[in-house]
This record gives structure tokens, C-alpha cells and sequence, in this order.
């Protein structure tokens, strides 16, 4: 294999690929480039996986824990259950993916309008050449 390649091939924490996903759907409803739509739809399904892993244990502990979403995308848990609550949330957040991804270099259309937090999601797995 390419050392070039090597060196840009990384895994990510789960915690990275929860924030990604979300990013990496938003950059794909824009249009791109032929070859950077294939390299990002190949990157979505090598990490949907391990999304969809981290989804399901977040509702198991929350339940276990009897957490209670709010309208803002936070979670409540009561005083009693909330410190192992959070420990266990972040034991999984900080779990590395098995999933190994190459890095894409990628152009972004001159009409792409991006957040900055959406920037920062996806730092692991683009690097943005503007």
C-alpha cells in the first residue's frame, strides 16, 4: 500500500463518528464532484455501522438509566443515576471504531455553505482544500 495512503488512514473514536454522520449526510444532499460524492458515500457506509451502534447503546443507557431526552437534544437523568449515567456514556463515546477510513482531500463547491461545527465533525475525515 501507498505511504501516502497509510498516512492518512485513521480511526476514529465513536464520539467522532456521532458527530460526523449527521455532517457527512448535510455535505451529501450538496452537489459535488462525481469522485468526491463516491469517496463520501463509501466513507458514510464504512462508518453507519458503528453510528448505528452508538445510537442504540445512548437509548439503552438513557433507559437504564431513566434519562429523559429535552427538546434541545439533551439528555436529564435524575441526581441519583446521573453520575454513572454520564460515566458510562463516556466510556462509549471514548471507544475506538474496529471501521478504518482514508482521509479525503476534497474542494468544496464554491456555493457550499457549511457550518463551523460541521467543519469541525468532519476534521477526522476530510481535509477541506480552500
Amino acid at each position: 500500500m501507498d505511504q501516502a495512503v497509510i498516512d492518512n488512514m485513521s480511526k476514529l473514536s465513536l464520539a467522532q463518528i456521532s458527530k460526523a454522520i449527521p455532517a457527512i449526510v448535510r455535505l451529501m444532499n450538496e452537489p459535488l464532484q462525481i469522485g468526491y460524492a463516491y469517496k463520501l458515500r463509501k466513507t458514510y457506509n464504512t462508518l453507519l455501522e458503528d453510528y448505528n451502534f452508538i445510537v442504540e447503546k445512548e437509548h439503552e443507557i438513557i433507559a437504564k438509566y431513566n434519562g429523559e431526552n429535552k427538546n434541545n437534544g439533551k439528555v436529564s437523568f435524575p441526581a441519583a443515576n446521573a453520575e454513572e449515567a454520564i460515566k458510562e456514556l463516556n466510556t462509549l463515546h471514548e471507544l475506538e471504531s474496529n471501521s478504518v477510513i482514508i482521509k479525503l482531500k476534497m474542494k468544496p463547491p464554491e456555493t457550499l455553505i457549511i457550518s463551523a461545527n460541521d467543519i469541525e465533525a468532519l476534521e477526522p475525515i476530510i481535509s477541506f482544500d480552500i
